[in-house]
């Protein structure tokens, strides 16, 4: 009987002094996250891609943001920022107030290459709390049709006889880090071209300019099936369903990435959790919607669905995997 008097007494003090200010940070944390939740969101989200409009992963972005409109039951707006190697929108969505209004759509570029990277980098992977994974990336290394290189040895061979001289685009470091492993592996030096963005590049491969680019696979599997760019190889740890008659990098006999790539949704840091958890619930939701899978058969990637938790527990796995490829291609921070 005294403790139950003691234990109601208890919940009158806190109730009071919650009234006055003075309860305890985590009372008032935890009474902050739920008012955030139950009033979220109060204005239009946004959705921040440091991906090219046109690209079959924008156009992904684009059906996630109608979706989550219209859960949330406010407009969800998809604001590309390109350029910096993802690292202008990363810095964006850092530095943007931890409401949930402000979301990112990012890779392992920018979570986990770029800060490996780039010395300077104007954000912190830490600054970014992961809501969602939502994408496995199928990656190819393609040559123009129309050129001398029929197969990945060819390309090879000719690379040795050239050391330098043959022009392979990348869009990402994590593109740039294949292209370091490939040259590491086969004992070649390409001359790596950095685009900011894959429709340029694409032009420029199709155009002769260049000699080949790895890219994801939903941006170029039509060029490849039209006959205008041939897929030489996979670039990730198994073949892609989009193009299942193309082997991979390693089945090819060289060194292959041994992650495959992804994308996901993320806020800054210290969003409420119950404001991620909902993001998170509508997020996965989608995954499980007809269009979602309608978009994965017919552009390539597959749906690789895991809430916050799951998925920090998942970047946290891949990042010593990406040190040593990189330390292994001796790629220098820049």
């Amino acid at each position: 009987m005294e403790a139950t008097r003691f234990r109601c007494r208890r919940r009158q003090l806190l109730a009071c002094l919650g009234t006055v200010g003075w309860a305890p940070a985590s009372v008032l944390a935890t009474a902050a996250g739920e008012r955030s939740a139950a009033g979220f969101p109060v204005r239009a989200v946004r959705l921040v891609s440091p991906i090219a409009v046109g690209t079959g992963l924008d156009d992904f972005t684009r059906m996630l943001a109608q979706w989550m409109g219209q859960r949330l039951g406010q407009p969800c707006v998809v604001e590309n920022r390109q350029g910096a190697n993802t690292a202008i929108a990363a810095e964006h969505v850092a530095r943007s107030e931890p409401d949930g209004h402000t979301l990112l759509i990012a890779s392992a570029t920018t979570l986990i290459l770029n800060p490996l990277l780039q010395r300077q980098l104007t954000y912190r992977a830490e600054q970014l709390a992961p809501i969602a994974r939502l994408l496995a990336i199928d990656s190819v290394l393609v040559v123009p049709s129309a050129g001398p290189h029929a197969s990945l040895s060819e390309l090879i061979a000719d690379a040795r006889r050239r050391p330098g001289e043959l022009s392979v685009a990348h869009t990402s470091a994590g593109y740039r880090a294949f292209v370091a492993a490939l040259e590491q592996s086969a004992g070649i030096r390409f001359n790596s071209v950095p685009y900011k963005a894959a429709p340029a590049a694409i032009t420029d491969l199709l155009a002769g300019r260049l000699n080949a680019m790895v890219l994801e696979v939903s941006s170029v599997a039509a060029l490849v099936q039209s006959g205008q760019l041939k897929a030489l190889a996979v670039v990730g740890p198994q073949r892609t369903p989009m193009l299942p008659l193309v082997p991979t990098v390693s089945e090819l006999g060289q060194a292959a990435i041994p992650v495959q790539g992804w994308i996901g949704l993320f806020a800054p840091a210290r969003v409420a959790p119950e404001v991620a958890a909902l993001l998170s619930e509508h997020a996965l939701a989608f995954l499980r919607a007809p269009q979602a899978s309608r978009f994965v058969e017919q552009r390539g990637n597959s749906l690789a669905a895991l809430d916050g938790p799951a998925f920090a527990k998942a970047i946290a796995a891949e990042r010593p995997v990406w040190q040593h490829l990189i330390e292994q291609a001796r790629i220098e921070p820049e």
